[in-house]
């Protein structure tokens, strides 16, 4: 016969069983708004003795003596952890990708009417009053101040997407730059939340072996791979003892306890040929000694805050990007100065150079020349918009294009009439002796209707909408895209704490349960403990 200590013995384990639990719940509850916890639960199981004898129906009753907590398990489930990264990461990306883009369309705003258009528009007037009135050196004056409006307008908005840029991945002609750039100082912070986790990895991996069950490591890790995707898309896999292992696009970053991938920022591949300050900046991954495990991962980077960064600042036509909409700044910055610089220096071909003696009559642009003793026309020699870099007129973009300081100093070499003259003598058939009419000035007037071929046949307004228009389309793709994404994000969010996160329905529901056991165990306690008493008493 079994003993009577059974039933005590099983009373005690379920009143400590139950106030486990209710501690449990007391955790739960203290947590409900600690970001990143997991419910826990006990996980109980029956415990019986070695073994049993069926035909003996009394001690078949007591082969079972109880309850025992096998561990404190967390409510989590992988499969939901791997959607809410993903969809974290894509939103991440949503988002930058959206606050960027929302910067470049306040600034190429600068392009709308209060902008570089309007600053067009005083420009052609100008040179209409020009035409009107070519002697009128106030008319002059006026038409170079609208020249700098227009250089001034280019150069500022050229410079606020450059710096834009150089926040974003910094600028390969000044390489300080680099490293308070965004996406250096987002290396960085990976690189930190990657030790940390190969940290973790190693306490909760001992931790294991012991036979414990370290939740509160497990969840601060967990909490630190969402705040990874956010960066970058990535891959989690189980690894032996509660550790995971890391890889983003087949590259690892964790395996086990150790960190085997390091983000780094750097020009180029050091081991490859070529000129550190022309190629473009890579964002790699090399080992703890720094050899380069792969040389650029951008490709792989296809998602999180630092894929945005690298599409913005990309030159992908089918995104709305900084390069692209500079490219179209420059081009519409070196076809305006080309025109008019053309008109201004306006001088039929020599066709001698081919040969060819010319003959006829052919037209050549005029200025004033100030240091005759009366006016008289002379031919142009100073173009009026120039290359700062180069001080010439050739490859001129929004932020080199100058007005030449030799049509600021003297307007009257702004060239506003034309003459004629003999292709063959060079004698010409326009009196010189004056200051000529002003149809070379309203040539000038005249292009703010001109379709320019290399601006798809628009005129430079009509350019200047279709940019700021195609690039709202694409900035409200954009924000659809984030709303979308937002909405995918909520909805695995809710999935997730619906699964994990705290309920305190449930967990009142769970407390009145095992308050109640509890209280069930300690009568039985006591009244085992009362026939134990009374069987002693028996015995004496």
């Amino acid at each position: 016969m079994t003993s009577g200590l059974f039933g005590f013995y099983t009373a005690q384990r379920s009143l400590m069983l139950n106030q486990a639990a209710i501690n449990i719940i007391n955790t739960n509850v203290a947590n409900i708004n600690t970001p990143g916890y997991s419910k826990q639960r006990l996980e109980v199981s029956q415990l019986s003795v070695a073994s049993t004898d069926a035909s003996m129906p009394l001690v078949a009753a007591q082969s079972g003596i109880g309850a025992v907590i096998d561990s404190i398990s967390r409510n989590r489930d992988s499969y939901i952890d791997n959607s809410y990264r993903s969809a974290y990461s894509n939103y991440s990306y949503s988002s930058e990708l959206s606050d960027n883009v929302g910067i470049i369309e306040d600034i190429t705003n600068g392009l709308s009417d209060s902008g570089l258009t309007e600053a067009f528009k005083e420009f052609y007037n100008a040179a209409q009053q020009l035409n009107q009135n070519p002697t009128d050196t106030v008319i002059r004056t006026n038409f170079v101040q609208r020249t700098i409006d227009v250089v001034t307008e280019f150069n500022q908005i050229s410079s606020q997407l450059t710096g834009l840029k150089t926040n974003l991945i910094g600028d390969i002609s000044d390489t300080s730059t680099l490293d308070i750039s965004k996406i250096a100082l987002d290396c960085n912070d990976l690189n930190n939340k990657l030790a940390t986790i190969a940290d973790l990895n190693k306490t909760i991996s001992l931790s294991t072996t012991q036979g414990n069950t370290p939740n509160s490591l497990l969840d601060n890790r967990d909490n630190l791979l969402d705040q990874i995707s956010q960066y970058i898309p990535l891959t989690v896999s189980s690894g032996p003892n509660n550790t995971v292992n890391l890889s983003l696009g087949g590259t690892d970053l964790i395996t086990g306890s150790a960190q085997v991938g390091y983000f780094n920022y750097e020009l180029k591949d050091s081991s490859a040929a070529g000129d550190w300050t022309t190629n473009p900046p890579v964002v790699k991954i090399q080992d703890q000694n720094g050899r380069d495990v792969s040389n650029d991962v951008r490709s792989k980077i296809t998602s999180g805050k630092m894929g945005a960064i690298i599409d913005v600042t990309g030159s992908d036509i089918n995104k709305p990007t900084i390069n692209n909409m500079l490219d179209k700044l420059n081009l519409l910055a070196n076809e305006f100065a080309g025109q008019i610089n053309s008109i201004q220096t306006y001088n039929e071909p020599d066709m001698e150079d081919d040969g060819i003696t010319p003959t006829g009559t052919t037209t050549q642009a005029m200025c004033i020349d100030k240091t005759a003793a009366i006016p008289t026309l002379k031919a142009v020699t100073q173009n009026i918009f120039l290359n700062q870099n180069t001080g010439d007129a050739t490859n001129i973009t929004a932020a080199n294009i100058i007005v030449n300081s030799a049509i600021i100093s003297n307007p009257t070499e702004i060239a506003t009439a034309r003459i004629n003259y003999d292709t063959a003598t060079g004698a010409t058939t326009t009196d010189l002796n004056g200051t000529g009419d002003g149809s070379n000035a309203l040539l000038m007037a005249q292009l703010e209707n001109k379709s320019i071929p290399n601006l798809n046949y628009a005129t430079t307004e009509k350019y200047l909408n279709t940019v700021t228009s195609n690039f709202g389309v694409q900035v409200k793709n954009v924000e659809d895209k984030l709303d979308s994404n937002d909405t995918i994000l909520q909805q695995v969010s809710l999935k997730r704490e619906s699964a994990s996160g705290v309920n305190l329905d449930e967990e009142y529901t769970d407390l009145i349960k095992f308050q109640r056991s509890y209280e069930a165990s300690a009568r039985i306690f006591n009244v085992v403990n009362d026939i134990m008493q009374k069987i002693m008493t028996l015995g004496v």
